[in-house]
């Protein structure tokens, strides 16, 4: 029969094409081989090159010796759990764009990364592993529009439509049967319901939760995103694909086009073959690597970590937060910041490394104030970004690793000693990829069955603090600006915000960000410790020790 096939009726067919016997060789039907070691293919599937990014969607359907799989060492690999599929044939089809279907039934189900395994682990009912953020607008923006723009920016980040189905041995993503995440739009008036210390359950939906509120005169967007699914940089990612659809659709499709995307990419957003310097994702580990991973692990167990003191002790339930947001903001001048990179330049450090200096005297102070006789160290969790530039069309998805550092009170007594000791230790940190032993350890633990959710029980200390910086935000877009703020359609974007997760015993997380040449800093607190007054004289503190390192 010649016509065209609805998308319902594409996908069922491709599924019983792979569940067929085999007519013929090289038929739509082939064996399904374990884990085992890899056959020679006769044409391997492109990767994209590490000096750059292929214009066009990595092949499928070059290979002729069936079903592969590949399952390396659980305790000796960085991407323990993760299988890659290739499909071993393709054929032409009127009305169907085979390559695209075949790429999207080959992806999913997906099976979770260790990272992604860690967070879907640590979630918990009052430190729930989801992340929130806010933008604000000036201007209202059109429902249908909006609408439009949201149902695209979903179908080019497929993690935050799907769900994780944990009925097989190992966790997998899985979009077939999950439904779309929905917006809720109401006017200002309005409150926004939204338990922050309750989790999102990822079995029974996706991992994205989004409120609208307009005004006459403004407009309020509030996301909460698992970050099981995706990281800041990927949430960025996913809200620029979202303005650009909105500047799109308002404008009839005249406005910025949509940067290219690449779903393949996601069956490899563990490797770190290319941040090697390697010319492929894949990367086989050493027993220098499996010797530095020990001795890391080692090092960060046997070190106790303090917890940031709670002067108000333990609240059961927790304390409301002074922000509906969760989180507080307070910005940094201008001349602040500006003198503060100079003063970096000077003692050829960077301006990363001036914040976690000030961080660390601010909680070593605030710890002997409010808890005089702790002993142990004090441990700032600093995450760090994996992406390279072959990432460039990666979805929104979790790129990116831990670094802890860790120093005892009276390592902090002496700043110019501490910046000097933390310039050296961030700096090893970049050249040698040690960070990557965090994603080794967790390799480890994930392929030993319960292992990792005893290890987060919530009895042990992980960090005192969290410290992150995105740098700028929206800083490449492709959407137009008015006094260096974002123009989206009828809207202007004025500020942006959002925190990572907690968990027990690392009570606060601060992100820095600069949007529009502004610089904010961003604190999310522990409700069960701190009440709102406390939450915000520890910020006070923070942004008050920046500027006497200023001077100003």
């Amino acid at each position: 029969m010649d016509h065209q096939l609805g998308k319902g009726d594409e996908i069922a067919f491709l599924r019983a094409s792979l569940r067929a016997k085999p007519l013929r060789p090289g038929g739509l039907s082939h064996p399904r081989r374990r884990c085992g070691p890899r056959r020679p293919s006769a044409s391997p599937p492109r990767v994209p090159s590490r000096r750059g990014l292929s214009s066009t969607s990595p092949l499928v359907g070059d290979a002729k010796d069936g079903w592969e799989t590949r399952c390396p060492l659980l305790p000796l690999a960085w991407c323990a759990g993760l299988r890659r599929w290739r499909l071993p044939f393709s054929f032409p089809c009127r009305g169907l764009e085979i390559s695209r279907l075949w790429s999207r039934a080959l992806i999913f189900p997906l099976p979770l990364t260790p990272f992604e395994y860690y967070y879907w682990c640590d979630d918990r009912p009052g430190y729930p592993t989801a992340c929130p953020s806010e933008l604000e607008f000036t201007g209202v923006m059109d429902q249908e529009c909006f609408a439009d723009a949201w149902q695209t920016a979903l179908a080019r980040h497929p993690l935050l439509r799907a769900r994780i189905d944990d009925s097989q041995k190992w966790p997998a993503w899985q979009t077939g049967d999950c439904p779309l995440p929905e917006v809720d739009w109401a006017t200002a008036e309005k409150p926004i319901v939204d338990d922050l210390c309750q989790p999102i359950d990822l079995a029974s939906g996706s991992g994205l939760r989004a409120w609208v509120r307009v005004s006459d005169t403004s407009t309020r967007l509030r996301l909460r995103i698992h970050h099981a699914c995706c990281d800041g940089l990927g949430g960025i990612r996913f809200l620029e694909d979202l303005l650009l659809g909105y500047a799109q659709r308002y404008h009839r499709r005249a406005g910025p086009l949509l940067p290219a995307v690449d779903e393949q990419l996601l069956q490899h957003r563990a490797e770190v073959g290319f941040l090697l310097g390697q010319d492929t994702p894949h990367y086989r580990l050493t027993p220098r690597d499996v010797c530095q991973t020990a001795i890391h692990w080692a090092r960060f167990l046997a070190r106790r970590s303090l917890p940031l003191a709670a002067p108000a002790g333990v609240a059961q339930p927790p304390w409301p937060y002074l922000d509906e947001r969760g989180f507080l903001t307070r910005p940094l001048d201008d001349p602040v910041e500006k003198r503060l990179r100079q003063i970096a330049r000077s003692a050829r450090a960077t301006f990363n490394d001036l914040l976690l200096r000030d961080l660390l005297q601010v909680v070593q102070a605030w710890n002997r104030r409010h808890h005089p006789t702790a002993r142990g160290w004090m441990r700032v969790n600093l995450p760090v970004n994996l992406r390279v530039t072959a990432d460039q069309a990666l979805p929104a998805t979790n790129r990116l690793s831990f670094a802890f550092l860790s120093r005892r009170a009276r390592d902090c007594v002496d700043g110019q000693q501490l910046l000097e000791s933390i310039r050296a230790e961030t700096r090893s940190v970049l050249e040698n990829h040690s960070s990557l032993c965090f994603l080794g350890g967790l390799g480890f633990a994930s392929g030993i069955r319960g292992m990792l959710p005893r290890f987060l029980d919530g009895k042990r200390c992980m960090a005192t603090i969290v410290l992150s910086n995105l740098g700028r935000v929206f800083g490449r877009t492709r959407l137009p600006r008015r006094d260096r703020r974002l123009v989206c359609g009828n809207v202007t974007l004025e500020t942006i915000g959002g925190v990572p997760p907690i968990r027990p015993l690392t009570r606060g997380a601060i992100v820095v960000a600069k949007y529009a040449g502004e610089v904010s800093i961003h604190f999310r607190y522990d409700p069960h410790c701190f009440d709102p007054s406390q939450g915000e004289a520890f910020l006070d503190a923070y942004v008050a020790k920046l500027r006497e390192t200023s001077g100003g």
